[in-house]
Formats: structure tokens, C-alpha cells, sequence
């Protein structure tokens, strides 16, 4: 079942295919600087995966995953709080108000 989640979302890398997003956004602040641009041109960070791709390609396996490491009757709700966790709570509302 890994396996196939993995196959789905594998792709055959293409570095010609993804721009620097730092330099990218440097050039776009130069050239808005220099045609006197109140903001720079919009750039999309092809490095950043796209996460509806991705759900869209193992949405299948979702459910078969869930079933694997949650036993049956789990219901997902909220952890007990340590005692560290609540001292921390308190001294950031110390000044509170």
C-alpha cells in the first residue's frame, strides 16, 4: 500500500523545469524598481508542492491508510495536557488581564 502511494506521487525530476524562487523574486523587484511599478509581477514558486495534486492522486489510498493504523472504534479527540503544558499556559497568561 506504501508503494503505491509513493508511485503516485513520484515524478520524473526536470531542473530546468523549476526557477529559482529567490532570484526569481529579486529580478521581479528590479524590474519593478526600474519601470517604476508600484509592486512587483506575481511569481508562482514551482518548488513548493502542489497539495491538491497530491491529494488527488492518492485520495484512493486515504481511507485503506486510515483503516491500517487507526483501529476500529477510534474516535480522534483532543490529548490530556501535561503538567509542563499547563504551567506554560499560566505564565503566558500571568499578565493577562
Amino acid at each position: 500500500l506504501f508503494k503505491n502511494v509513493i508511485r503516485g506521487l513520484k515524478f520524473k525530476y526536470r531542473p530546468d523545469k523549476f526557477e529559482n524562487p529567490a532570484l526569481q523574486t529579486l529580478w521581479r523587484n528590479i524590474e519593478a524598481t526600474a519601470l517604476n511599478k508600484g509592486e512587483p509581477d506575481e511569481f508562482i514558486d514551482l518548488t513548493i508542492p502542489s497539495v491538491e495534486n497530491q491529494n488527488r492522486k492518492i485520495s484512493g489510498y486515504v481511507d485503506e491508510l486510515k483503516q491500517m493504523i487507526f483501529p476500529p472504534g477510534y474516535v480522534m479527540g483532543t490529548t490530556k495536557k501535561s503538567a509542563a503544558a499547563k504551567r506554560k499556559v499560566r505564565k503566558n497568561n500571568l499578565f493577562n488581564f
